[in-house]
């Protein structure tokens, strides 16, 4: 009984902009075609992400592997849960499955803000460094990778 009123409380609050950056991404990864889908070619995508060392609370390193069934969406959420930004590679990773590149580094930058009791906080800026790594069947092979333009210098 407790359970069941719980649950109606729920569907009748209003969702957060966390909760809403997370149904998002959910549906987004679920309309996505998978990485076989998109290139039968492809094997595995490693994507790392290692977040700015400076920051507190500390983030780790995340790693993420994509395989030829699971969605090819590279769209990651910011670490801080209070956050409402992302950090889209999809456009970085799906070139580069386009050009039959195998490895590429750069810099982003979260643009979410986080969140406050009375409404929208400050930019988030949180700084993330990436690495992607694609390894593609044994017949293929990789195009040289192309340059990662330097990060914009810090205001």
């Amino acid at each position: 009984m407790v359970v069941l009123h719980l649950m109606t409380l729920l569907r009748h609050r209003k969702a957060t902009p966390a909760e809403l950056r997370r149904e998002q991404l959910r549906q987004a990864r679920i309309d996505a075609p998978t990485l076989r889908q998109f290139l039968p070619a492809a094997a595995q995508v490693w994507v790392e992400l290692m977040f700015d060392a400076d920051t507190r609370p500390a983030q780790a390193p995340r790693l993420f592997t994509v395989y030829p069934p699971a969605q090819a969406h590279f769209v990651y959420a910011c670490p801080f849960g209070d956050c409402d930004g992302t950090y889209d590679l999809n456009e970085a990773v799906l070139g580069m499955l386009r050009a039959r590149i195998c490895q590429t580094t750069g810099v982003l930058h979260c643009d979410g803000h986080r969140a406050r009791r009375s409404g929208s906080g400050p930019r988030c800026g949180l700084h993330v460094a990436y690495a992607v790594d694609v390894r593609y069947g044994t017949e293929q092979s990789c195009a040289p990778a192309r340059p990662t333009p330097a990060p914009a210098p810090a205001p």
